[in-house]
């Protein structure tokens, strides 16, 4: 499926004991090897503010960049790696969830951002897209900054990252959702891992912001965010 940038060594992705920590999160470890920068494709609008820093990042991370203009389907998920989801605008329909569910069940990387704005209706647009996982994000205005952060590799190098307004990411049931941070008991951050594939969802969008990319540790944030999703050999 994702030959320009071919997947090689997979691994089943498991836990390492499954036992929470202290603070109720679990230590996750399965590396999947790649042989080359993902190819990412970029959905949905920014935020408010400018992102030429994380875009210039993104740049110099990946073999290619694209952005989505229309709906998400198989044809251009044949070409891509890595989906970054900013703000929808649209709600996406069962045939993107489930173009979407086929990608990273088959070896597909996504990070989805929410929290761009402080309703309910922003953060259903994110839910349309995350329920296909077994999430849900929840207005509920959490405000950082984020320090209660899981020992897991997609915190690796970050002690503290701003997070302004954001949502809440709750697990439907079911799901294998794992938490991996928090703020005052909401989890605003998690991973799902389908098949062989991952996904990293993040309840704010700060992380991309040119005004807060040096204090938020956005490179840092990114960094690890991208070395789990799609570690390359």
């Amino acid at each position: 499926m994702l030959a320009a940038c071919g997947r090689v060594g997979f691994d089943a992705v498991s836990a390492v004991d499954g036992a929470p920590r202290g603070d109720g999160s679990t230590q996750i470890d399965g590396p999947v090897v790649h042989d080359g920068p993902p190819r990412v494709l970029i959905m949905g609008a920014p935020g408010s503010g400018a992102t030429t820093m994380f875009e210039n990042w993104l740049a110099g991370r990946a073999a290619t960049v694209e952005t989505l203009q229309g709906r998400l389907d198989t044809t251009i998920l044949a070409r891509t790696d890595l989906l970054v989801v900013r703000a929808l605008q649209t709600a996406a329909d069962d045939l993107e969830r489930e173009a979407l569910a086929s990608f990273v069940q088959q070896g597909g990387a996504l990070v989805q951002l929410s929290g761009f704005t402080d309703m309910q209706q922003g953060a259903d647009l994110a839910t349309s897209l995350s329920s296909v996982f077994g999430v849900v994000f929840r207005s509920d205005i959490n405000t950082g900054p984020v320090t209660a952060l899981a020992l897991h590799p997609v915190n690796d190098g970050v002690s503290s990252v701003v997070f302004m307004g954001g949502d809440t990411a709750v697990s439907t049931g079911g799901s294998t959702f794992v938490p991996t941070a928090w703020i005052g008991g909401n989890a605003v951050a998690g991973v799902v891992e389908v098949g062989v594939g991952r996904v990293y969802l993040w309840a704010d969008e700060w992380v991309t912001s040119d005004s807060t990319w040096v204090q938020a540790s956005s490179e840092q944030f990114w960094t690890a965010a991208f070395d789990w999703l799609w570690p390359v050999s």
